[in-house]
């Protein structure tokens, strides 16, 4: 799929990888929609940035965990670019690098709603728009390398990938004849403020998250591609 032209709305795109896939897109001729929670300053300065790679910008403030402000931010996108093509879910937080019972009950709270029922809300909202336009759409979400090996300390993070990988596997196969088509990226460490900015750059992530979103790496329905940076042993 070439992107130029198309419509593409990144929750969580103000920072990190969502920034660099934003500017990616926006290297192609996309339309991105970059959607933040409270850094308006980053948002802001990420539009530029997609301004400048030659792709037009727009943003869109929301909490992913919220339905009611999915539903007004999918809205928003459609209704200032014509439609909503892709569907990137970047959004997510971690508990931090710790055992379980040092997590608070709050915050691992936070980490389910954001990474889990984020992704589900998202979609929620999305799926009457893409269905009824013609090419359908295409849905990424951003899972881990720690949704397909359980990681110690990083338990309910863990989890929400997990969770990810297999909403996005049943939705592939729920959505197929619709012609709305999903799939997940999984990246391993990569250096955003998340994990001290220490891994892969954020650039080489946001390159696959492209792949997946114009469907050159020719995943079927609900499949997963890996991106993690070789070690050195």
């Amino acid at each position: 799929m070439d992107l130029k032209g198309k419509s593409i709305l990144i929750t969580g795109g103000s920072r990190g990888i969502g920034r660099a896939t934003a500017i990616l897109a926006g290297k192609q001729g996309a339309n991105v929609a970059i959607n933040y929670f409270k850094d308006k300053k980053s948002a802001t300065a990420t539009t530029r940035e997609v301004e400048k790679a030659g792709g037009k910008a727009a943003i869109v403030q929301g909490d992913v965990a919220k339905s009611t402000d999915a539903t007004r931010m999918i809205k928003k996108t459609k209704e200032k670019f014509g439609s909503l093509d892709i569907l990137i879910n970047n959004a997510g937080l971690s508990a931090g690098f710790k055992p379980l019972e040092e997590v608070s009950l709050a915050k691992w709270h936070q980490v389910v709603d954001v990474n889990v029922k984020g992704v589900i809300n998202t979609t929620y909202a999305v799926i009457p728009i893409m269905q009824k336009q013609k090419g359908g759409g295409v849905i990424v979400n951003i899972a881990s390398g720690a949704g397909k090996s359980g990681i110690p300390n990083l338990s309910v993070y863990s989890a929400t990938k997990f969770a990810v990988l297999g909403f996005t596997d049943a939705m592939g196969k729920e959505l197929a004849d619709r012609n709305v088509r999903v799939y997940a990226v999984c990246p391993g460490m990569t250096a955003t403020d998340m994990t001290g900015h220490q891994g892969m750059p954020v650039e080489k992530v946001g390159q696959k998250i492209i792949k997946a979103a114009s469907e050159s790496l020719n995943l079927r329905p609900g499949e997963n591609t890996e991106i993690y940076r070789k070690i050195k042993t």
